[in-house]
Formats: structure tokens, sequence, C-alpha cells
């Protein structure tokens, strides 16, 4: 900030001239008389050289101290005072004031003893008690989704303070432009002077978006409260599969950020019912590095996988714990198209799928199963086949062609996908063919990589499909097991929503000795449970910070009151929608970050009530860098307060720092100080002159 000397009283000026008087009266004092010299006294006059020569000096510091002395006391008439930058409205005259104050997730980070959002509302409260006569106030909050206390501009202090001195932090996202646009609308249209103080850590990672431009009638100010500090956090957590079954492990992953020039040892700990472990892993400076660990599903339904940082102890502890929801499903229902296979081989698949305890063989006719089959396998080319595969890629399914008949031709198997024509091949039985991996990273076989659960490409071959084109055919496509001349064996792509597996892979007993080996069977169950759909979790279960929660029952609830309990055990407000026709429930205001239950109470269960469904809410990614930008970096207002500015009060600011009493006390100073020398200098001399004559 820079500073300048205003006058309260600038008509005074002239009498700094006075200023001038001591140095005047010195040279008119020094003005020597004519000499006669008298012998009598030209002894005196040797004895006393040393003197005068000693007092030359004297006299210069003399007249310095009458000039400061004289010049100070005569600037005091014109009443001085510091000013920082650009004038505020002096407190004499009625103005609109307004104030942004931040309160996003970064401004709970600490320093020096308080976090950035406790030195906002007090500095934001001094700015309310030092504005001097205001028209109107209001105040606007800088989160997720800004809002103002007034619905338009209001009068009362007290009750700013009380609103500010009353709220918390948020866990929310800043919405800095919208935020700066509310406060500047509630401006526009009003006469007169317009105040508009925004109060924020300047977080590099929401001030660098485009900001509104303030009008010239509006004296914008930006004060910056916090520096720069390291932050490790938690930013991320999810889960392998996304939908387990039960008796699977699930791989929590987990996640951390080093916002600090150092590398950093992070400790995970990690939740999941009464299953607790925990983790370490090191972090690269202003890296990231990912920790997992495996859980056991037990049972079907909604699960909560949890996640926080033990010792971080950094200044940030707000992204140090996550937790997310999650649903153990039943099985996976998988259907076979009655016309897809020869008997011999439907035989094998229907006993290869009802030996996987989580696959469901549906049954039914060609249109049913493509509406309620997640993983279907097909293989001639008929309109019914086509309608039913696209309907399972369509909700996000996996479709298995398993081509036989010759010419074989599927058929489109998507949208816009072109379709594959085949014929059947033979080859001499002392001639099979064998399989080779063609990309051994597949997920489908991280499970052999050990060599625990055979080889999934041992088997001889003496029927396939054979493509045109060959390899080339499936160019696009995912290979994941080739003949051993190059021919497809087994392939992948992402069709629609779901994805589509090329089989050609025979298993009738006269085609192949596959299905006999020990591998078959868990490497049909791994690509069965690689081709799950991801379906998406109820609404509500994982919101944003700011965002509301909703929650409806599979079934209309016959009894029992419907209540959210946060992590503190704390009842927050629900209300019930009556205008959707159904059951469903939702927050009354909105939530900040951590893991609420939502729970049925009946009359009979004394008020403890079951937990029917969860709630996650993480703090944002954006707001976990606690980098902030310097204000002259942000091109919105002017700074006010920054550096050694920051002892100074607001009122001091606007009204300027009186410097005339300052100004007294220095010519008191210099007159005292005169005094004590004249009366030391005026007994040396003397004592120096007694001891020359004694001798």
């Amino acid at each position: 900030m820079n500073f300048s000397i205003g006058w309260l009283q600038p008509g005074l000026l002239w009498l700094a001239a006075f200023a001038a008087a001591p140095v005047i009266v010195h040279l008119v004092s020094r003005i020597r008389p004519p000499e006669r010299r008298f012998p009598t006294v030209e002894f005196l006059r040797r004895a006393m050289s040393r003197t005068f020569r000693w007092r030359r000096p004297q006299d210069w510091l003399l007249l310095a101290l009458r000039t400061l002395a004289v010049a100070a006391l005569a600037l005091c008439f014109p009443l001085p005072v510091l000013v920082g930058g650009r004038n505020l409205a002096q407190s004499s005259e009625g103005k609109h004031l307004m104030l942004v104050v931040d309160r996003s997730a970064s401004m709970a980070a600490s320093g020096d003893g308080q976090s950035r959002f406790a030195l906002a509302v007090a500095r934001a409260v001094e700015i309310l008690r030092s504005a001097g006569r205001v028209e109107s106030l209001n105040l606007v909050w800088l989160d997720a989704q800004p809002d103002a206390v007034f619905p338009d501009m209001g009068r009362s202090r007290e009750r700013l303070e009380e609103v500010l001195r009353a709220a918390n932090v948020s866990g929310q996202r800043g919405d800095v432009p919208g935020a700066l646009r509310l406060a500047l609308e509630r401006l526009e249209k009003l006469p007169g002077a317009k105040e508009m103080y925004v109060l924020s850590d300047l977080q590099a990672t929401t001030w660098r978006e485009t900001l509104p431009t303030a009008p010239k009638d509006v004296q914008v100010f930006k004060v910056k409260l916090g520096t720069d500090a390291p932050n490790l956090a938690l930013s991320g957590l999810e889960t392998q599969p996304v939908e387990p079954l039960p008796g699977e492990n699930v791989q929590a992953l987990a996640r951390v950020k080093n916002f600090s020039p150092e590398a950093r040892i992070a400790t995970v700990a990690f939740s999941l019912g009464d299953a607790r472990s925990t983790r370490q892993v090191e972090v690269q400076p202003w890296g990231e590095a990912q920790v997992g660990l495996n859980l056991p599903i037990t049972e079907v339904g909604s699960f909560v996988v949890r996640a926080s940082l033990q010792g971080s102890e950094d200044r940030f502890s707000m992204d140090d714990q996550r937790a997310i929801v999650r649903r153990a499903r039943e099985g996976l229902k998988v259907g076979v198209l009655p016309t897809a296979l020869a008997s011999e081989e439907r035989e094998v698949w229907q006993r290869a799928l009802g030996a996987l305890p989580w696959a469901n063989v549906q049954q039914g006719a060609v249109a049913d199963l493509g509406s309620t089959c997640e993983i279907l396998v097909a293989g001639d080319s008929g309109e019914e086949t086509t309608k039913a595969v696209q309907e399972v890629l369509r909700r996000g399914g996996t479709v298995l062609y398993r081509p036989l008949a010759a010419p074989w031709q599927p058929g489109p198997v998507g949208r816009g996908q072109p379709a594959l024509t085949a014929s059947l091949e033979k080859t001499p039985t002392d001639a099979p063919w064998h399989l080779r991996i063609a990309n051994e990273k597949a997920e489908v076989f991280q499970l052999f990589s050990t060599g625990e659960f055979g080889d999934p490409a041992r088997g001889l071959f003496h029927q396939r499909a054979r493509l045109a084109g060959g390899a080339d055919d499936l160019k696009g496509w995912d290979l994941t097991m080739a003949y051993s001349d190059g021919m497809p064996a087994l392939a992948r792509k992402k069709v629609d929503q779901g994805a589509v597996w090329w089989w050609n892979l025979p298993m009738a007993p006269g085609a192949s000795t596959w299905a006999g080996e020990s591998a078959f069977l868990p490497f049909l169950g791994e690509v069965i449970l690689q081709s799950r759909p991801v379906t998406s979790l109820p609404p509500g279960t994982e919101v944003q910070p700011g965002q509301s929660a909703a929650w409806s029952p599979a079934r209309l609830l016959e009894g029992g009151t419907v209540k959210l309990m946060d992590q503190a055990d704390a009842v927050v407000p629900v209300q019930e929608d009556l205008q959707t026709g159904g059951q469903r429930y939702f927050t009354v205001r909105p939530l900040e970050p951590g893991l609420y239950r939502w729970l049925i109470v009946q009359e009979n269960q004394g008020g403890t009530g079951h937990v029917v469904a969860h709630t996650a809410v993480n703090v944002p990614e954006e707001e976990m860098d606690l980098r902030t930008l310097a204000p002259e970096a942000v091109p919105f207002g002017e700074t006010l307060v920054t550096g050694n500015a920051a002892s100074l009060s607001f009122a001091q600011l606007r009204d300027g720092v009186p410097l005339w009493p300052w100004l007294l006390v220095t010519a008191t100073v210099a007159f005292l100080l005169e005094s004590l020398l004249l009366a030391w200098w005026q007994k040396t001399p003397t004592d120096k002159l007694q001891t020359s004559t004694a001798a």
C-alpha cells in the first residue's frame, strides 16, 4: 500500500515558515564586531581558544534542535494525517457498505493460532464498527452458493455482527465470480458513496477465474488473510470393483496429495465395518500417490468405506478424512439365447454358469432376456437377437458373441457398429490349434499371475470361427487371447454403454478340450465378473458440500419416522416431499463434509431406529491446495491491508492517522534536549577555566 500525507487545515501551512527563524537568528548572531586588542586580556583569548573550537559543533547541534522544534510545532497547526492509498469515504459521510466474506473450505486453514476465517470475522467486525455513518449495508458469503444476509440491503450493524460471530467455515468450494456479482448487483442502483470490502485468502485455485468488473462508482477493497501453507490431503477414495459380490474382496484405493516442497510419509487408516487396517506411502513434493487395501465383503446391501490420514499434523485437517458409500449386489443376471448355441455347447454353458454362485441364470424368450439380463450370450443374427443385444448394451450390460454356424453374420453389435462375418473352420485331430495370451496385463489374467489357478490358455481346439480378414476385422478391439496362427480367439470392445466380447472359444466336448482344463471355470468366472455392469448408486448417496441430500425408500413406509443423523449423532432437519407422488425425504439445509445416516425410527424402538441408507459428503479437491495469490495478481479492486499496514485499523486507514500529536511530542523533546545540553555545556567551560587559572 502507498502512503501519503494529508492536511486537515492546509490553510495554516504558512506557519511552517517559522522553521527558518532559528537559522536567521543563528546567522545574525554570528556577525563579528570590529576587533580591539587589549594586552590585559590577551592571555584570556589564548586560554579560551580551545573552548571556542569545542563550541562550534555545539552551535550546529543547537541550531538543528531549535529548527526541528520550531518546525514540528508549526506543522501541528495544519493537522497532518497519514492516509493509505485511495481515500475512503470519511466517517461523517453517508455511504452504502457491502462485505464479501470468504467461508470456503480453505479458510479453515490455521496459522499463528487462529484460522483464516476467524481473522476474516474479526476484520469484518472492525470494518462495521469503524464505518461511520452508513445509509445501508449487507453481507455476502463466498461459498458454493453465494447468498446475502439481507434480501436487499439492511441497516442493522448489530445483526451483521451476530451473523458473523455465529458463522462457521464451510467445507464448500468457493464460487468467487458468483459472490462478487451478487454483491455488485446489490450496490448497482444505489445512489451516493459505495464501498465494498472482500475478505478472503485469495486461494490460487479459485481466484484465477474470470472476475466481474466493478462499476467506477463503487470503491472495492480486497483484504488478504493468511499466507501459503503446506498441506497433506486425502484427495480421493474409490473401490474396485465398484459393486462387489458377497464373499468377494473389495480393494479400497486412497489417493493422497502432497501440497508442499518436501516429501511426506502418509499413514492412511482404512475401515469397513469392524475391519480396520493402516498402510503407509511416501508422497513426493507437489505429487500424489495411491495406496490400497483389500477388505472383505460379507453380505448384500450398502456398505461404507472410510479412510483417514493419521499424524499428518498440517494446518488444514478438514481434508484428512473421506468416506464413500458402495453396494454389494446379490448376483449377476446371465442369459443364454435359446438359438445361440448347439445343444452340447449350451449344456456346457449351463453347467459352468450354474457352478458360479453369483451367476443367476435367466430363462425365457429372447425379448425377455434382452430386457432383464446384464450379461447375454448370443450367436445368431436374427432380428430378435439384434434387438435384445442392443437393449443389453444400452443398459450398460455385456454381450458374449459366440460364432458357430457357417456362414455366420451376427448383425450389428451396436448402433453404428459394422457386422462381423465368419465361417466355421475345422482341423484334423492330429493338428489341433493352441491358444496364446495376447495381453498379459488384461484384468482377466490377474487371478492367474501366481499360477495357483492354472493356465487359462491350456487346451486343444479342433473347431473355430475364421474371420475373412483375420485380426484386421477386429481392428479397434482389445485382443485378449489368440490362436497360435494369429486368428483372434477372445477380444473385447466397448459399445454404447456396455461392452462386447468376441468369444471364439468352442466348449463342446468334440470341439475342444478347453472346458475340461482346471483353469476353465476360474477364467470364465473372471470374464463374467469383469463384464458386470456399473450401475449408478441411489440418488443422495454422495453429494458435494453445499448441496442438499434426498432419500427415497424402496417401498412405501407404513409407519415410523425418517431421521437423518450426522457424525456427532445430531439430528439434521429433513422434510417429506409431498409433490412427487411418492415418498421422498430431503434435507432442509445444505450439508457440510461428513458421513450421514438415514434412520427409520419406530415408536416402540426407544428412538434408536435402524440405518437404511448413508450419505457421504467430502471436501472438494479444489480446496486442498492452500497456495494463495498476491493481491496485486487479482484484477479486482485495490489492496487495503497487506504487509506493514496490517497493524492499522480500518478507521485509521479510512480517516487517516493523526500526526500532530507526534509532532508536538517531537517539539517538546527537542526543547528539552536543548535545555539539557545548554546546562551541561555552560558548566563544563567554567570548570576548565578555573583549572587553567589555578595552574
